[in-house]
């Protein structure tokens, strides 16, 4: 698995909030918090992809952020603040 989560943004000081294994095998992270990333291992290739959505954010600490499995879907939290303007 490697010993570490890809952060996709270079530099970036971001944290992972929450991952889950879907019924394929793939593991998918709630990875940052002001712009984050759905990002998913492909464990048969070892490979990262990152997907986003404009207004996506939530508040960066331990405590928020979370995301969820329903067959071919993944459900993530999703915050209103810091100005951003609502999605």
């Amino acid at each position: 698995l490697g010993s570490h989560i890809p952060v996709p943004v270079v530099g970036a000081a971001e944290r992972a909030h929450d991952l889950i294994l879907d019924d394929d095998g793939k593991l998918h992270v709630y990875n940052g918090s002001s712009n984050p990333d759905l990002s998913t291992l492909d464990r048969d290739s070892g490979t990262w992809s990152h997907q986003t959505m404009p207004g996506w954010s939530t508040c960066n600490s331990a405590y928020y952020g979370g995301i969820g499995v329903f067959e071919n879907y993944v459900f993530a939290t999703d915050m209103f603040g810091g100005g951003a303007a609502a999605p």
